[in-house]
């Protein structure tokens, strides 16, 4: 059974609390409810009043793939950094897998392929996870085949010399693709 992040909280805070347990003289108490995949819910009462109350929602199957370009560093006066055309500037593409619902599958561990478009190059990511009947290569840096780890994916691509339009591109059999573009500027 998985306690909701409000009877943490309440511990944090040094609040006495009873968490479902029953039988405390607490003035606060929390109820809990089993965790599946789906929706829960917990709501304090103090002696009979509810207090407060916290929602959460848990993943279901995996369903798609969402990929989101990240935001470049800001420089110190709080300006961000421009992808330039200079063949040396990067960007870190991260890839969600996701449920029909758009929340993040945290356990998903789904075979990824990536595919860059345009003017940028793949350099590729890290892969913790040995695939047996495969060579010592198989998801190093470089591959384009990765293995998804705690739902999450991040790839490294590099600009070309060419400003314009990048667009990565991502597929897992039985999953929705996902891509996203970004441009590079001429320098």
């Amino acid at each position: 059974m998985e306690q909701l992040s409000l009877c943490g909280t309440l511990r944090q805070r040094g609040v006495p609390w009873d968490c479902g347990t029953g039988g405390t003289d607490a003035p606060l108490h929390v109820e809990r409810h089993p965790m599946g995949a789906g929706y829960g819910q917990g709501r304090g009462d103090e002696r009979k009043r509810p207090v407060c109350e916290d929602e959460i929602a848990s993943a279901g199957e995996p369903y798609a793939l969402e990929v989101e370009i990240e935001e470049p560093a800001a420089k110190p006066d709080g300006e961000r950094f421009e992808l330039k055309a200079n063949a040396s500037d990067a960007f870190i593409a991260t890839v969600r897998v996701v449920d029909k619902e758009g929340r993040w599958c945290p356990f998903a561990d789904n075979q990824l392929k990536f595919e860059v478009e345009g003017e940028g190059v793949y350099k590729g990511s890290y892969n913790f996870y040995v695939t047996e009947g495969k060579p010592l290569e198989y998801h190093a840096p470089g591959d384009t085949e990765l293995q998804a780890e705690g739902g999450l994916m991040r790839v490294a691509v590099r600009t070309t010399f060419n400003p314009g339009k990048i667009t990565v591109k991502v597929s897992s059999g039985g999953l929705r693709s996902g891509e996203a573009s970004v441009w590079s500027k001429k320098i």
